[in-house]
């Protein structure tokens, strides 16, 4: 009868283990779960959406720019304060208090000429 008690038990499983088999389980869990919301379809732009053709056929710098203005994330000394990498927003260039993409291409004295071609070219 004491072997057969002893043929039965089993031995401790560590901590380790446990949280190990846990997790797996959770992970099956979880990949089970995302298969079913997960399309292979590709992403198509709706045909009311139309990219502007300029901005499309230009380079990737020339885009990224166009897009980090647009967006207000263009180095601006706004954008550098809100990102902890300058101290102050101050203009670099004329020293204003505030250096926002509006300052620079309506306002800035020192881009004067910049702002004259920008008008022209509207």
């Amino acid at each position: 009868m004491a072997g057969r008690l002893g043929a039965h038990r089993r031995h401790p499983r560590s901590l380790s283990n446990l949280k190990r088999e846990i997790s797996e389980k959770r992970w099956t869990q979880a990949r089970s779960w995302a298969r079913g919301r997960i399309s292979k379809a590709k992403y198509r732009m709706p045909k009311s959406q139309k990219p502007d053709g300029v901005i499309a056929d230009s380079t990737r710098r020339l885009t990224s720019r166009f897009y980090q203005l647009k967006t207000v994330h263009v180095r601006t000394g706004q954008y550098l304060h809100w990102a902890k990498v300058h101290p102050d927003a101050q203009c670099w260039l004329c020293k204003c208090s505030s250096q926002i993409r509006d300052h620079l291409f309506n306002v800035c004295p020192e881009w004067k000429m910049q702002q004259k071609v920008r008008w022209a070219e509207v």
